[in-house]
């Protein structure tokens, strides 16, 4: 029975439960926890298959219980545990688990990852909520290794990005902040510049694909969207950038998720531009960070990455001359680590 005090209980459910769904309750975990690391094994004490959704192996979980199960299970894919280990998420200890209906009950909320989970997802009791994420299904990819694996990095990457929205959804009258969970910071390399124009004005320059053509990417194509991808060429090094739209709040914010195909850095960040008025214009800051809290412990290579791409993106000096329609008088100078 479900205890309405309690933490909220959530579901994955996917045919397999062998990449998609567990990614999904990889990232949860790490998520709840503020911090990376492996989640243990959620099949054990409590899983899916023994009647009720896990806490999770070690305890730690305050925010949200969850579990993750199939239709008919397949067995955990060893391509998903591996880019799951890229961004320091740990899932190798988890089972492929068979759905128990007698569960059903005690959930807050089943999340289908896939068409055949949503078609075939058993009659949920009153009160149980149910949302479809129609995801592809990474297994099936085909080509190289490299070209596989891009897929299984794609796939991962939007559920992180889900899993981050959902999590903000469930918490947020918890007052739990996504980068800073149990103490745990992030860190993060900020550029702050202030353009004279107003925030409506410079808001203009950041929301269609049209317009951040002018400034950020010239062969951008996005979908302007909270959710929506975005994909762009780096010919210089015979790579692409790709990401998903996980903010918009007009006049306020953009955040985008932010991954390198075929480039060396094999890490998921954030860029998050954030819009202030001031007296004479808006000051505009651009925060590089830890992709939701979610990314390798070794800082210090990935500060030193950080800095390096915003020296050389230049993306707020751009901005300003888009917006002021003139030469920059001025670029970002303010770093701040943390």
């Amino acid at each position: 029975m479900k205890d309405a005090k309690g933490p909220m209980r959530v579901l994955f459910l996917c045919t397999g439960n062998s990449c998609r769904s567990q990614m999904a309750e990889g990232f949860a975990r790490a998520l709840d926890r503020g911090g990376v690391g492996g989640s243990g094994d959620s099949g054990a004490g409590g899983g899916v298959a023994a009647g009720g959704v896990a806490a999770g192996g070690d305890g730690r979980n305050t925010h949200w219980e969850v579990a993750s199960a199939g239709l008919e299970p397949a067995g955990l894919n060893p391509r998903a545990v591996q880019v799951m280990a890229e961004v320091g998420v740990d899932i190798s200890g988890h089972t492929s688990k068979l759905l128990d209906p007698a569960i059903l009950p005690d959930l807050d909320l089943v999340v289908t990852l896939c068409g055949d989970a949503d078609e075939h997802c058993p009659v949920l009791p009153p009160g149980v909520r149910k949302v479809h994420w129609p995801l592809p299904d990474p297994a099936r990819a085909k080509g190289t290794e490299d070209e596989v694996l891009a897929v299984f990095r794609r796939v991962r990457d939007d559920i992180a990005a889900r899993v981050t929205a959902l999590f903000k959804e469930l918490t947020a009258d918890q007052g739990t902040s996504v980068t800073h969970l149990e103490g745990m910071t992030v860190p993060a390399v900020h550029r702050t510049i202030q353009i004279d124009a107003r925030p409506r004005t410079v808001w203009e320059l950041m929301s269609t694909q049209e317009s951040l053509r002018n400034w950020f990417q010239r062969d951008i194509e996005i979908e302007m969207r909270v959710g929506g991808q975005f994909r762009f060429p780096v010919p210089e090094f015979d790579m692409h950038i790709s990401g998903y739209v996980l903010e918009m709040e007009p006049e306020k914010s953009l955040v985008l998720s932010w991954f390198e195909e075929g480039g060396d850095w094999k890490f998921p960040i954030r860029s998050n531009f954030t819009l202030e008025a001031v007296s004479g214009g808006t000051l505009v800051t651009h925060r590089y960070d830890g992709f939701a809290g979610i990314g390798k412990t070794a800082w210090d290579r990935t500060l030193d990455n950080y800095n390096r791409g915003a020296d050389r993106h230049q993306l707020l000096a751009k901005l300003k001359e888009a917006a002021e329609g003139r030469a920059p008088d001025g670029v970002a100078t303010e770093v701040v680590l943390e």
